[in-house]
């Protein structure tokens, strides 16, 4: 009987693991994903602020 018990809790010890496991791998990648796009978004923020500087600066030498 114990060795029953012991084999039917190592089936389900190996289960959960597995199912543990790919969910932890999971999460980490999307929020490395969101972090990426973030830093992309403060480029092109940074870049359209440089092109409204030049504007501003050809348009006050056309007065």
């Amino acid at each position: 009987r114990a060795q029953r018990r012991e084999n039917i809790d190592k089936a389900k010890q190996v289960h959960f693991e597995l199912l543990i496991t790919h969910r932890e791998g999971h999460h980490p990648l999307v929020e490395a994903g969101l972090a990426e796009r973030r830093f992309e978004m403060l480029l092109d923020e940074f870049e359209n602020a440089h092109a409204a500087l030049l504007d501003l600066v050809f348009e006050r030498s056309h007065f």
